[in-house]
């Protein structure tokens, strides 16, 4: 097993799998992993054969490398982000919750998109919506209750204490 550390976004966490299939890897390199949540797309910070002290659990497999398609099929998601992330505005206004949502983001392959909201209630029964944005999007959708922390590192933003 030879260890990898990967990051999904740009300031997250590393992630650390399994880089035996994938060999010449270096740092920056984009790659296919698998998650419990399915196949996403993450970037090498960490290259095979660096790692001082990754996890003793059992590693997932880094997949393969990214392509040139998956690459583009990614950007060309990425402009369709903003135009979701209205609708999905609109659907929450109609079903009038108590929620705003911030940011939506697709996976590499389009097979998952997921809104981030915020809420000042802790609970918000949104099950209606997801179906309404499902049937809309023709793919899954995932909504994800998020903190303040976690809006003003979502848009970008610091606050008092940070930098």
């Amino acid at each position: 097993m030879i260890p990898c550390g990967v990051r999904f976004k740009t300031a997250g966490r590393i992630y650390f799998f399994d880089a035996s299939s994938a060999t010449g890897l270096a740092v920056g390199d984009r790659v296919i992993v698998e998650t419990s949540r399915g196949h996403e797309l993450a970037r090498v910070v960490v290259a095979p054969g660096q790692v001082v002290d990754a996890p003793s659990s059992e590693l997932k497999p880094i997949l393969r490398p990214a392509t040139w398609a998956d690459l583009a099929e990614l950007a060309r998601l990425r402009l369709q982000e903003p135009a979701a992330l209205d609708q999905a505005r609109e659907r929450i206004a109609e079903h009038a919750l108590p929620m705003r949502a911030v940011a939506a983001e697709y996976t590499y392959d389009g097979s998952r998109l997921t809104i981030y909201f915020v809420s000042e209630e802790r609970r918000v029964d949104f099950r209606e919506l997801v179906r309404d944005l499902a049937k809309t999007f023709r793919t899954r959708v995932i909504l994800h209750h998020i903190g303040p922390r976690d809006h003003a590192k979502l848009i970008g933003g610091v606050d008092r204490c940070g930098r």
